[in-house]
Order: C-alpha cells, then structure tokens, then sequence
C-alpha cells in the first residue's frame, strides 16, 4: 500500500498487485439472486485475514472501517 511504512489500511485497493492477483468471486459473490454483494467477512472475514490477521486484530486499525460503519458494535456501512 502506498503511505506510510505500516500501510494505508482504510479502504481496500483493487490496484493492490496483491489484490489483484485474488479471484473476483472471492469477494463478489452473492448468496441468494438479489442484486446486493455479500460481504466477504461472514466467515470468520476470509479472506482479508488471511494476510490482515495483524491488522485485523488491532481495534485501533482502519481496515475495520472498509466494511463496518462501527467496527466495535459490528454496524455494516
């Protein structure tokens, strides 16, 4: 991530080469035929901790503001 040397975590990158390189399914995926996305952290937030897990352990990172308007009551945006 560009920015500073612990990464800029507050919205995810689709430019990222490592993003990039995920299959777009992985995240776009829907589980009934509405047209609205599931969010890819139902289980368990795979696959972002999969290489997130230390930022996604620490309550005062941003990756949690990608997807969660309260990060700390669980509220989705």
């Amino acid at each position: 991530y560009e920015g500073s040397a612990e990464g800029d975590y507050s919205r995810f990158r689709h430019s990222d080469p490592s993003h990039g390189r995920l299959p777009c399914l992985l995240c776009h995926r829907r589980e009934d035929n509405s047209t609205r996305l599931t969010f890819p952290g139902k289980a368990g937030h795979t696959p972002c901790v999969g290489c997130h897990a230390p930022q996604m352990q620490d309550p005062t990172s941003n990756i949690c503001t990608i997807c969660h308007a309260n990060a700390q009551r669980g509220a989705m945006k």
